[in-house]
């Protein structure tokens, strides 16, 4: 086996599962729409401030710390510009995280920064810790052929009974998919 080209192919999985997370998360977080350009500023301000927190922290100009400090700070402001949109247009719902925070801020008031304080956690939390289960799970498959062919045979038996999309309920229904997810994150160190 080539391991140039199965790093290359992990380092390339690895990239698309951090922007497929990104999206899911902006777009349930925010209601930032994939390919928007808010989407993809707000992706690479949280690229680096994941970085940042990998980094050696030394508040300097031109370091990656210093990068990841400068990200956090545009990543707030946008935040907030959304709020003051959202509460100059309360009668526009967007149905995400943030709604839901700014809606509940009228029985506990909440201020403007710990608002933005909520989300931005959201946001890191769910970048690295989805893209790197995934991976895992992606991972743990290509090494165990038979557990990736039992995987497809319980997605297409699903899909095979269904016109259009999957409900919930069919998730609950992939057994083996649910097993698959728990070893991936017992053998995945998040912390």
């Amino acid at each position: 086996r080539n391991l140039s080209f199965t790093y290359f192919f992990l380092y390339s999985i690895v990239r698309l599962l951090l922007q497929y997370t990104f999206n899911i998360l902006a777009m349930n977080t925010l209601s930032l729409e994939p390919g928007d350009l808010t989407n993809e500023t707000a992706r690479k301000h949280l690229a680096n401030m994941h970085n940042g927190l990998l980094s050696l922290q030394i508040p300097f100009p031109g370091t990656t710390y210093w990068k990841s400090l400068k990200s956090r700070k545009e990543m707030l402001s946008m935040i907030k510009k959304l709020i003051n949109s959202r509460q100059n247009n309360p009668l526009q719902s967007h149905a995400d995280y943030l709604d839901t925070l700014l809606m509940y801020d009228v029985g506990t008031r909440l201020g403007i920064e710990e608002i933005c304080d909520q989300v931005l956690q959201m946001l890191m939390v769910g970048y690295a810790s989805t893209s790197t289960v995934l991976t895992s799970a992606i991972k743990l498959l290509t090494e165990h052929p038979d557990a990736l062919d039992q995987f497809r045979a319980e997605h297409f038996a699903i899909q095979s009974t269904k016109k259009g999309l999957l409900a919930f309920s069919d998730y609950q229904l992939l057994t083996f998919t649910h097993n698959v997810i728990d070893e991936a994150l017992r053998l995945t160190n998040l912390t």
